[in-house]
């Protein structure tokens, strides 16, 4: 093995190492295990700063823990990094929803419904907000389509109902 075969190798190894720990947070913090999902998304921006999604799971990850104003930051700054990241774009929406801004949160949802009309999370959350602010038949619109997309989906059902 040469010395270009060598190092790609080792860059390759890098790469899946990152990839693993990104994922042993993901999974950490779905367990609701936040303080040590922290640590290792935190040593993970270490690596690699403008990581989309160490950024975007950052920002979820503020979110669960009752800190809007740090998880829209990191969903701001992971929308700058990638502006056509529709995840983010609908998380800095629930953002908004939560803070009463439906306008903002109907703008961010739209932009990523935009670029992944497909998105069911966005979709949802739009028939939320919707009928949240009293527009029924937009809310029901958007609870037939996530339907029609995901028909066996609980959420998406019990958002419906």
């Amino acid at each position: 093995m040469n010395r270009h075969e060598r190092r790609k190798q080792k860059k390759n190894q890098s790469i899946n190492t990152f990839h693993k720990n990104l994922l042993r947070a993901i999974q950490l913090h779905t367990n609701k295990n936040f303080v040590e999902a922290n640590k290792i998304y935190n040593d993970l921006l270490i690596i690699d700063p403008n990581n989309y999604d160490v950024l975007r799971h950052l920002g979820i990850l503020h979110q669960d823990q009752g800190d809007n104003e740090k998880a829209y930051e990191f969903f701001l700054r992971s929308i700058k990094i990638n502006p056509n990241g529709f995840e983010a774009l609908n998380n800095l929406g629930t953002v908004h929803a939560k803070n009463k801004n439906y306008d903002l949160a109907t703008k961010c949802l739209n932009r990523s419904l935009k670029i992944n009309p497909n998105y069911i999370p966005t979709i949802n959350n739009l028939a939320s907000i919707y009928h949240k602010i009293n527009y029924p038949r937009q809310a029901i619109d958007f609870s037939k389509r996530a339907l029609k997309l995901q028909p066996n989906n609980p959420f998406t059902r019990n958002q419906h109902a």
